[in-house]
């Protein structure tokens, strides 16, 4: 039987098949392997022994939080505090981009504060955006459609209100929720591993923890972090340097598109900022 696991605390793996959830075991021979079962892998499952007999190939994995076969990556952030900051989410764009899973930016707290700012920056680059308040549902339509029959992973800086959402979309989730802190102006953490979660029939959802517990740049290598921006690529061809790295060469038409106003100025300058702190990672030194 072919199923997906939604959880995998201490050995004990919940695999989800046909509607059911089965507890399981490895199989021994998988226990002896080199590939560790995660959060998302498609497995075989022997329902009377109990055990994952088979974990088939990938599409993708993140490795902190470690979860696999992510279709969306949606993230979270909010205008009201705590305020997300423009850099972390390009950083988390880009490795959505870089693993083949579709970015979305949820924008939270509309009832608060407008996320529209957030929304129309992102929207122009051609990512996905929307607005939302899971305290009174504008926008929860919408996002249930985005995610329908999707695997999708929430994530955001702590107290932007990604299990507040997630209750929204189904309330018998039940998540933990907490609120902002006083004394730091920020969120309290209430994720403290990954789980699946199947709000509507071949939904999946994830609920993971903050930014702080996100490892970002051990994905990136300085050769690759260009394609993390695909609104370079119709500028990238006219660079006058094939091998343009796009931070201050003469002749950068990504540059010069930029200045023009052509693609956002705030996802160039991240994008600079990024390189700069990747620049000297080499490929060998990149974790599986």
């Amino acid at each position: 039987m072919e199923g997906r696991i939604i959880s995998g605390v201490g050995g004990i793996y919940r695999v989800a098949v046909d509607g059911l959830i089965v507890e399981c075991s490895l199989r021994g021979s998988l226990r002896l392997g080199e590939m560790t079962p995660t959060v998302g892998d498609r497995v075989e499952v022997d329902a009377d022994q109990k055990v994952i007999a088979q974990v088939y190939d990938r599409v993708n994995i993140l490795c902190r939080p470690s979860i696999a076969n992510i279709d969306l990556l949606v993230i979270c952030v909010s205008a009201a505090p705590p305020v997300t900051d423009y850099h972390m989410i390009d950083k988390i764009c880009a490795v959505a981009f870089l693993h083949g899973i579709t970015p979305v930016i949820c924008v939270n707290k509309n009832d608060l504060v407008s996320g529209m700012e957030y929304a129309d920056e992102y929207a122009r680059s051609g990512i996905r955006s929307l607005c939302v308040s899971a305290a009174n549902g504008t926008g929860i339509d919408e996002l249930k459609h985005i995610i329908s029959g999707k695997v999708s992973a929430f994530t955001g800086n702590s107290g932007v209100g990604k299990s507040s959402i997630l209750n929204a979309i189904s309330p018998d989730l039940g998540l933990r929720t907490s609120g902002i802190s006083d004394r730091l102006g920020r969120g309290k953490h209430t994720t403290r591993h990954v789980e699946l979660f199947e709000p509507m029939s071949g939904t999946f959802v994830a609920d993971t923890p903050g930014f702080s517990a996100f490892d970002i740049v051990e994905f990136l290598l300085p050769d690759e972090l260009r394609y993390a921006f695909p609104e370079f690529a119709p500028y990238s061809a006219d660079c006058r340097f094939s091998d343009c790295t796009h931070t201050g060469e003469p002749g950068c038409a990504v540059a010069e598109a930029a200045n023009n106003g052509k693609i956002s100025t705030k996802r160039f300058e991240s994008y600079r900022e990024m390189y700069q702190s990747v620049r000297n990672h080499k490929a060998w030194e990149k974790r599986k």
